[in-house]
């Protein structure tokens, strides 16, 4: 049991370390093609996913979000990318917001695909998303095992695994990042 717990977070680190280094498509690509039709994509900086519980739990329920990107597609679509924390729900997980972002717009609806959807607000440099996410699994267990690999105290973990039971029961969140 123990090396399944060390080879799923190995393979999940990795998986991160990938979507981080790679993601980008190379660039050999991006430099050939100077047609004006790209999506101008960014690293997004100061992320932050949190869940609305009571407030008892509010110390454990935010999370940083250590790979996200926000792009400019065609026209007014916007897609926000990003990997959802697993100490919240065990597995590594990517969610892509699409939208319609008008220019002056301060609010905008998403869909996050067979993820759910949500609501983007622009507050101030900051965008703030609230997602209902029922698609997203939930591995409880495994959650545990990643916060006991990275040697989180038993009381954090348990406070976390609260939140990680809130999220399950009504899988609402706030992912919110500085704009690029």
């Amino acid at each position: 049991m123990k090396a399944d717990r060390r080879c799923s977070w190995v393979l999940a680190a990795l998986w991160m370390v990938c979507v981080a280094g790679c993601g980008s498509g190379g660039g050999e690509d991006r430099d050939d093609d100077d047609d004006g039709d790209e999506a101008e994509s960014s690293n997004v900086t100061n992320t932050l996913y949190r869940v609305p519980v009571p407030e008892e739990l509010e110390s454990w329920a935010s999370y940083p979000v250590e790979v996200a990107e926000f792009s400019r597609e065609e026209g007014d679509t916007v897609k926000i990318e990003y990997l959802f924390p697993t100490w919240l729900v065990g597995l590594g997980q990517e969610v892509e917001l699409v939208g319609q972002f008008p220019a002056g717009a301060t609010s905008f609806p998403v869909s996050a695909g067979v993820h759910g959807d949500g609501t983007c607000t622009v507050e101030g440099t900051r965008m703030v998303c609230t997602e209902n996410l029922p698609g997203l699994v939930v591995d409880r267990a495994r959650a545990e095992a990643l916060m006991q690999a990275q040697g989180l105290a038993a009381e954090d973990i348990t406070q976390r695994l609260r939140v990680t039971d809130v999220f399950s029961v009504d899988p609402i969140g706030i992912f919110e990042f500085d704009l690029p």
